[in-house]
């Protein structure tokens, strides 16, 4: 028997019904995680500047629910009163609502100062004496609301 001579033509080869997938697939670079990873790492967030220095985050709509309890006591951390212009650097508006709503901060008579109180301190973990400074050991006065009469 002779073997059939070769005309040049090949068949096609069948594919296995799967594509290889791309780099990004493979390494997980298209997983929601690391899209929000990426954004975080890249995506500057978008700040204003008062007259008196305070850094203000502009907070989209989307992140207004984007914080958490850790934040709020990051803002809070040495100290026995603070302006919301202070806090908008680090938590959004809603943030500060929440605080108050809780008993965290109570507002000052100038509705612009907010007062810490013992109940915010102590849910929050805050450090009952002050860490640093000219103050360093001494007790954080933090404000204990008078009970309603009744």
């Amino acid at each position: 028997m002779t073997a059939p001579a070769k005309t040049g033509q090949t068949t096609p080869k069948k594919s296995s019904g799967r594509a290889r997938k791309s780099y990004a697939d493979r390494a997980g670079m298209n997983k929601r995680a690391s899209v929000i990873l990426a954004k975080a790492i890249f995506t500057k967030p978008e700040v204003i500047e008062d007259d008196n220095g305070n850094v203000m985050r502009v907070w989209k709509s989307s992140e207004m629910s984007s914080y958490s309890n850790a934040d709020i006591a990051s803002t809070l951390l040495n100290r026995v009163a603070v302006e919301a212009n202070e806090m908008l650097g680090t938590v959004p508006p809603s943030a500060i609502k929440y605080a108050v709503t809780k008993g965290w901060l109570v507002t000052g008579p100038s509705k612009t100062l907010y007062r810490v109180t013992l109940k915010g301190a102590i849910e929050l973990n805050l450090p009952m004496r002050f860490k640093g400074g000219d103050n360093h050991g001494r007790r954080i006065p933090f404000l204990v609301p008078a009970k309603p009469a009744r």
